[in-house]
């Protein structure tokens, strides 16, 4: 995801390996595929966690993930359809990071509730 992230910001700069609206587009879409994933993660993890402050964060951490990928996904396909524009390229950018962020808080928590998970050595 981070990778992605790097090429559409290079693609706003005229650099990188994405050569096309259509591409950056595909990008971001994959990106919000790719939040969906870690939420479903995320969900499974959550329900395994004994501590039930730890698998509220977390589940907390996936609802806001689930929102932010749901909102790039949309922003994504009008983004498809719309013509050739800096703002609204900058704007699936600005998407695109906020769910990164949310991807690693999710993450974060996911790390903090597998530490409280029961022992499966038994």
């Amino acid at each position: 995801m981070a990778m992605r992230l790097l090429h559409m910001a290079q693609f706003l700069r005229k650099k990188g390996p994405i050569a096309s609206k259509e591409q950056f587009v595909a990008c971001a879409r994959q990106i919000a595929s790719d939040g969906q994933v870690v939420v479903r993660f995320g969900h499974i993890l959550a329900k395994q966690c004994q501590d039930q402050r730890c698998s509220r964060e977390l589940l907390r951490a996936c609802e806001h993930t689930h929102t932010l990928s749901s909102q790039l996904g949309i922003v994504a396909r009008v983004k498809a359809v719309t013509g050739e524009s800096r703002a609204s390229s900058e704007l699936l950018l600005s998407n695109t990071q906020s769910l990164v962020r949310a991807v690693r808080h999710v993450l974060r928590a996911a790390e903090a509730a597998s530490v409280t998970l029961p022992s499966m050595a038994n």
